[in-house]
């Protein structure tokens, strides 16, 4: 779902890349519609995978705190890349973003391929080893039997 969001806001951005006159203000108008609902889509989804991922009160809260900090210096570079100079398609900003955008597509892709694969390791036990360990009742998602999700 999270992809399918992305998908949604490339959409926009490909409009809103557009040179100027290929495209009429209304349909850039909503091109602006289209990229604030595709990541409106994706956030809530990506805290929620991040939280169902990790295991213990103090691993979840440092892990939604960075994931969220790291989410506001989007807000940081989006206020330095959209200048008063490129006004009005501010076409270097949306370029910016959207590469921005793409870097996320992947490193979700990339998230989403590692739970997968360590999801299979631990199914055909290959993470058993870890029972081994002196500390097993305090292990959290690194415990072989802990379920992740995707």
């Amino acid at each position: 779902i999270v992809l399918i969001g992305y998908l949604i806001s490339f959409v926009g951005f490909a409009v809103l890349l557009t040179p100027k006159g290929a495209v009429t203000i209304r349909i850039r108008y909503m091109a602006i519609y289209f990229v604030n609902i595709g990541t409106y889509i994706s956030l809530p989804i990506l805290w929620t995978m991040l939280a169902n991922n990790v295991s213990g009160v103090y691993k979840t809260a440092f892990a939604s705190s960075m994931q969220i900090g790291f989410g506001s210096v989007g807000g940081i570079i989006a206020s330095s890349a959209y200048r008063f100079e490129d006004r009005p398609l501010y076409f270097k900003g949306h370029l910016i973003i959207f590469v921005l955008l793409i870097v996320a597509f992947v490193l979700v892709c990339v998230f989403v391929a590692g739970i997968y694969f360590e999801k299979k390791k631990r199914q055909q036990g290959k993470r058993d080893y870890r029972l081994q360990s002196a500390n097993i009742d305090n292990m959290g998602d690194d415990h072989p039997h802990f379920e992740l999700t995707y």
